[in-house]
């Protein structure tokens, strides 16, 4: 699943909720998630929790994270295989 269509199969509520969680507006998280916008480090965490690690914090914030360092959880059952 990309981000685009895990930001899509959200629903208004849920989006709302991270937004808060994360300390933004759901206006920021749509360029983030449709847009590959990308994020702060801080948020990249966050957000990489919230996506139920779908997502790695690298993929929201490739600068201060490296592949290695925030493998999303596809990434580690591949592994395991």
């Amino acid at each position: 699943m990309t981000k685009k269509e895990f930001w899509k199969r959200l629903g208004r509520e849920r989006k709302e909720a991270i937004a808060n969680h994360v300390g933004t507006s759901t206006g920021y998280l749509r360029q983030v998630f449709m847009y590959d916008k990308k994020t702060g480090a801080k948020r990249a965490r966050i957000l990489a929790a919230e996506t139920d690690g779908l997502f790695g914090a690298h993929e929201f914030c490739p600068d201060a994270f490296s592949e290695s360092d925030s493998l999303s959880i596809d990434s580690h059952k591949t592994d395991a295989a």
